[in-house]
């Protein structure tokens, strides 16, 4: 599963820091502009970091649930659900990765 989440959210990090023009007109629809895709590129490329840490690999779900959270709101708000299935997977597979590691995140060891 991190496997999965990482390469999936490195591959949509390297093209908003590579400024994909596909992904220049995303940020452009949602008046972000290019900072707003450098800040995403960024933030995805650390969640992968983390993801490849094993024992921060929690932390960095949590960050890229945040991350695709985002996305799925930009898509459901401005964008339109065509390609959102791409952060259902990477929700799914970070879902996955906080519940099997949940023992090392302080707020959810009570969980079991």
């Amino acid at each position: 599963l991190r496997l999965v989440a990482a390469g999936l959210l490195g591959f949509f990090g390297v093209l908003k820091l590579i400024a994909h023009p596909k992904e220049v007109s995303l940020f452009e629809a949602l008046g972000l502009g290019n900072a707003g895709m450098i800040a995403a590129g960024i933030a995805e490329m650390v969640a992968v970091i983390l993801l490849l840490w094993p024992k921060l690999s929690a932390f960095g779900a949590l960050l890229g649930l945040g991350v695709m959270g985002g996305a799925l709101h930009a898509h459901a708000t401005v964008l339109g659900f065509g390609s959102a299935w791409k952060a259902f997977l990477v929700i799914a597979a970070c879902v996955g990765i906080v519940w099997i590691q949940r023992a090392s995140v302080p707020f959810l060891r009570r969980l079991g």
